[in-house]
């Protein structure tokens, strides 16, 4: 199991090894700080939720493929608390991501992971298996008014099989920002 996770670990480092080169150094660094929520999840009879805070901080690595259409990279942090079976546990992530920026960033596409530390992995009859979780995501967000931003997460909660058991949570996000 450790093999794993180093064998992944190595892949991102391979990766960004590969891609960074590539990209364009942009001096415009925007930073991002909101909450966000989950409308509530279910799994083996357990409801499960997620509150957060959370910021993220544009990467200077991008790519312009037309005046409003720009994929970019970023850095986000969080910390919050996960709910289930009546058990709470704190919840600290960290992760890249990749964001797809259209009609000059009004509207917005990402993808991501972030890895997460929970210190408790027991909720109600269900055992999360590892205080050490991983959180793949996909979103759209509408930024309005400037720098409001609102926005819409799909994100599975598993231990990428590195304990058992290894049940995982999918979760529906909605989450309220603002872009200095």
């Amino acid at each position: 199991m450790q093999k794993k996770l180093l064998f992944t670990l190595l892949a991102f480092l391979l990766i960004g090894f590969i891609i960074v080169p590539f990209a364009t150094a942009d001096d415009t660094n925007e930073i991002a700080l909101g909450v966000r929520g989950s409308l509530g999840a279910s799994r083996a009879g357990e409801s499960f939720q997620m509150f957060e805070a959370f910021g993220t901080y544009q990467l200077p690595w991008s790519w312009k493929f037309s005046s409003d259409v720009v994929l970019g990279t970023y850095l986000e942090a969080s910390i919050g608390v996960l709910n289930g079976g009546g058990d709470h546990a704190g919840a600290f992530g960290i992760g890249p991501g990749l964001d797809l920026e259209l009609l000059n960033g009004t509207l917005e596409f990402n993808i991501g992971v972030n890895v997460l530390g929970i210190t408790s992995h027991q909720f109600g009859h269900v055992d999360m298996g590892s205080a050490l979780q991983f959180s793949p995501y996909a979103g759209v967000s509408y930024r309005f008014f400037e720098h409001f931003v609102l926005g819409y997460r799909f994100s599975h909660i598993s231990n990428a099989g590195i304990a058992r058991p290894n049940p995982g949570i999918n979760l529906h996000i909605v989450a309220f920002s603002y872009q200095f």
